[in-house]
């Protein structure tokens, strides 16, 4: 026999690549239980969608609050999609990536949600809450082929 495999259709296949992006709600702009932005997180609102301009989304979650919502609006908005909403308790990035295979994700949450979702993720207490004064954290989970790599970068 020549040139017999049993798995030659596997070599040719291009590998799946799912990239998640998360990040906090921008600046709020009161201490009240569902504020809108302040006049800081509209600029960092619209600034994620520029930072982010070289990527285009195929899905877009935001928790159930004004600040979130108004965070991932404008990059929603730039790549003509609805935001999906979410509830934090039952949300789970496995679930996210199963969904999505090969796809872009943008996900706005928390200080304590964004960390605890990329933790239970990846098995790994990496990602510490964020402080009441980080709103510059952006994260980024990759998924290629059931590899996993994650890192995360601060933008002002």
């Amino acid at each position: 026999m020549l040139g017999c495999s049993s798995d030659s259709n596997s070599e040719n296949e291009e590998p799946v690549k799912t990239v998640i992006y998360l990040i906090r709600h921008a600046e709020k702009a009161d201490a009240s239980a569902d504020p809108d932005l302040s006049a800081a997180g509209l600029t960092r609102a619209n600034n994620w969608a520029v930072i982010l301009d070289d990527v285009t989304f195929d899905a877009f979650y935001s928790t159930d609050y004004k600040r979130t919502k108004q965070t991932i609006q404008p990059t929603a908005t730039r790549d003509g999609k609805t935001v999906v909403l979410y509830n934090p308790a039952s949300f789970t990035l496995a679930g996210v990536v199963a969904a999505h295979p090969g796809k872009n994700i943008f996900i706005v949450g928390h200080s304590n949600t964004i960390p605890a979702l990329i933790n239970t993720y990846i098995g790994s207490n990496v990602y510490p809450d964020m402080a009441e004064s980080e709103f510059g954290n952006l994260y980024k989970v990759t998924v290629e082929d059931g590899e996993i790599t994650h890192g995360m970068t601060v933008h002002n």
